[in-house]
């Protein structure tokens, strides 16, 4: 049942028009996590030198030894086209293409005879719904179809990747956090909820590479729906300056324990996900990981990430000059945190090299985003790295450099099987290869051309797939947003088979 859940967000997606801008980078994510690598969890002699000391997030750390080596790294990327992309032939395109197209059609077929729960609705004594008869003979048939797929998928090499133990443990957790967002917030829509289950995601792997059982904290349930909550508030041009500046200092009174007074329900929710971040900390795992100061530590992690997104509002205001290095520490500052922050939730100890592969992974996922973004960003007015550039060739060069930063930042993946760390790799490719493609007016063709030859499909199969998929997955029963959350409460109330 585990992939039902990438199905339905994904399809939001689909309706939603933005196919190729977010669910590749989902899929990487999903199928990373489900890797298995070990048992044991990861130990190391060599743990942080700040243990002694004990913060991870003293500002001081990140800005002035974490910052400094990934911009040293990036600067110091080359700007050639990568020679180490590995080409695909015109035949195993093909194939590929006849396997997405034909698995599409079966998956399309099969949600549109999902059956309504309207006429066979069976209320529990909370008021309820479970389901019903019909909908359990659909969800073994989901169940038998994804097997299938998994078992033939020619593109990603899922079948090689994945332990029935570690599917097992994903699902179960997978659904133990959806669970927790429909109760927490029943509103959200699928888009918001497919941000949260991504951030989720990297937190997942994060334990699958340092050997460590999953789980659904509470700290990481918080911390995964802080973004759909404090990003869509402070994107949104409905709210005033005045109610953003509100809001941001409703969360950093409520980080540093200050009392608040919440003026709206998302206020109030807003700081209940903080609540429920501070779980955690102080607690066994985390004091064992981290020291006495781990409250503390995290504490002011989430301020210095609150500093980061209010700095990342720079990138937008057109009074303020920027300069491409001002643009690269904020995307470095905002995306490292970030990442670092998930890490720091699996409560492992981590060595100074864990410490800047992981910020500098962050930074990695911020530009392959800003890459996605470049239309969107070119028409706000936010500075990234890839809008600033006015030309195809200078948009070119920071592409090259991300592969070629990509292929150096992994030099400092932690020390997990060889496999592993090349299948991550791999995946971070094609997730550059993607975004790419999917911003290709902004490229020349020739350049173009050169990252098809090293994607799996054919860039005109992916755009011409992008187009069609809308269309495909809303013909019969409207694939809306009801429909789909019917679909997902049906996967999340599923009875053990």
């Amino acid at each position: 049942m585990l992939m039902i859940y990438y199905c339905i967000i994904l399809f939001v997606k689909v309706k939603e028009g933005d196919l190729f801008r977010r669910n590749h980078n989902l899929l990487v994510i999903s199928l990373l996590s489900l890797h298995n690598i070990g048992d044991a969890p990861r130990t190391d002699d060599t743990d942080l030198k700040l243990q002694e000391n004990p913060m991870l997030f003293q500002k001081e750390y990140i800005t002035g030894s974490l910052m400094p080596r990934i911009q040293e790294l990036w600067q110091s990327a080359e700007c050639t086209f990568p020679p180490f992309l590995t080409e695909i032939n015109a035949g195993e395109k093909g194939t590929n293409e006849k396997w997405i197209t034909e698995s599409t059609e079966r998956i399309r077929l099969h949600l549109k005879a999902f059956p309504s729960r309207s006429a066979f609705t069976f209320p529990n004594k909370k008021g309820s719904e479970r389901i019903t008869p019909r909908q359990q003979i659909w969800l073994k048939e989901t169940e038998s179809l994804f097997h299938s797929l998994l078992l033939t998928e020619p593109v990603l090499g899922i079948r090689n990747a994945l332990s029935p133990q570690t599917l097992d443990a994903f699902q179960d957790k997978i659904k133990q956090f959806l669970r927790k967002v429909r109760s927490f917030a029943p509103d959200m829509e699928l888009e918001d909820m497919g941000q949260a289950i991504r951030n989720y995601m990297v937190y997942a792997i994060f334990r699958e590479q340092n050997g460590l059982p999953q789980k659904c904290s509470s700290s990481i349930f918080g911390y995964s729906m802080l973004y759909p909550f404090t990003d869509n508030f402070l994107d949104d041009p409905s709210h005033t300056e005045e109610e953003k500046i509100h809001y941001n200092k409703l969360i950093h009174h409520r980080i540093s324990g200050l009392p608040v007074t919440p003026l709206s329900l998302h206020e109030e929710k807003t700081a209940m996900l903080l609540d429920a971040i501070a779980a955690d900390y102080p607690g066994p795992e985390a004091d064992e990981a981290y020291g006495a100061e781990a409250a503390a530590d995290i504490r002011q992690g989430l301020l210095l990430m609150l500093e980061a997104q209010e700095i990342s509002q720079k990138q937008t205001d057109a009074s303020l000059s920027l300069t491409e290095k001002n643009i690269l520490d904020i995307s470095i500052y905002k995306g490292g945190l970030s990442v670092l922050i998930d890490r720091y939730f699996i409560n492992c100890k981590m060595t100074e090299q864990d410490a800047l592969f992981y910020f500098g992974f962050g930074f990695l996922l911020q530009i392959c985003d800003d890459l996605q973004d470049i239309a969107q960003d070119r028409e706000s007015g936010s500075r990234t790295l890839l809008s600033r550039c006015q030309i195809p060739e200078e948009r070119e060069d920071v592409v090259n450099r991300l592969f070629h930063y990509t292929d150096r930042l992994f030099h400092f993946s932690p020390p997990s099987s060889a496999a592993f760390r090349d299948f991550l790799l791999q995946n971070c490719f094609q997730l550059i290869l993607s975004s790419a493609a999917g911003s290709g007016d902004f490229f020349s063709s020739s350049y173009l051309e050169g990252l098809e030859r090293a994607f799996p499909v054919s860039f005109s199969y992916l755009k011409q797939m992008k187009e069609k998929m809308p269309a495909a997955f809303s013909a019969g029963k409207p694939a809306d947003q009801n429909r789909m959350m019917d679909m997902l409460d049906a996967v999340l109330s599923e009875s053990p088979s």
